[in-house]
């Protein structure tokens, strides 16, 4: 299953990481205050973010 976003915030923290991506939209918070608040709080850093798009040529 999948652990919550919080739990996963806090092993990165713990393990000596001081920054995330962003993962699968929905999986952190999507309001940008609400995921500031929750990465501040544990002095992580937000430093990239996949966001598919479809390519056609």
């Amino acid at each position: 299953g999948e652990i919550p976003y919080g739990q996963m915030l806090d092993e990165l923290r713990d393990t000596g990481y001081v920054g995330t991506e962003l993962g699968d939209w929905g999986f952190m918070p999507t309001e940008p205050a609400a995921l500031k608040e929750e990465l501040q709080r544990r002095k992580l850093a937000m430093v990239g973010a996949f966001v598919p798009v479809a390519l056609k040529y």
